[in-house]
Parts: structure tokens; sequence; C-alpha cells
């Protein structure tokens, strides 16, 4: 049931309405709007947008993969004034103390 608001606003609207002329071009252009895109249509406008990163969100996530990078590399403690090779035909045996490795081999 429509009330007595719907009715009277449909009346003034298709009052004000009744003169307007739309063209074929413009109806087909609102259609053309309005139609279900393709998925190819879609991957199409996807593509073809603009990706805005802002600066300072740029400089912070380069600086933590800068940091994720050296901090593993500064907690190492590796001395090479133990080391002896072996060289045996075409191939190395590179023997070092143990505590070169404690860092990688945690018991």
């Amino acid at each position: 049931m429509k009330n007595r608001f719907d009715l009277e606003l449909k009346s003034i609207m298709e009052e004000e309405t009744k003169d307007i002329f739309m063209s074929n071009e413009l109806k087909c252009r609102i259609m053309e709007k309005t139609r279900n895109k393709s998925l190819r249509e879609k991957i199409s406008d996807v593509l073809n947008r603009y990706i805005e990163i802002p600066i300072p969100v740029a400089i912070g996530v380069l600086v933590a993969i800068i940091i994720i990078n050296i901090v593993p590399i500064s907690k190492m403690d590796i001395s090479y004034s133990n080391v002896k090779v072996i060289r045996a035909g075409s191939s190395e045996i590179i023997i070092r103390d143990v505590k070169d490795v404690s860092y990688n081999e945690k018991n």
C-alpha cells in the first residue's frame, strides 16, 4: 500500500519531468554506464589505476627492511683467528672453533 505522500511525490515528479526530452545518445550512454562489466573489463580497470604510496610510509618500510637485514649480522660473533684449512685435491675442508657456529646451532 502506497501512502498519500508517495502518490503526491510521484505526481509532482511526473508533472515536472513531462516536458523533458532525452536523446537516444544520452539513453545509450546511461545504459552503458549502468550495465554489468565483464571480468575482462574489471581486470582492465584495476590494472589501469595509479598506485599512490605516501613517502613516509615508503621510507618506513624501507628502513624496516634494512633493519631486519642488518640486525642478525650484528649479533653474530664470528672470529676467523682460529681457522684451519685442509686442502685435499680440489676440495677444501675448513675447521673452526665451536664458538664460531654457536649463534646458528643452539641446543
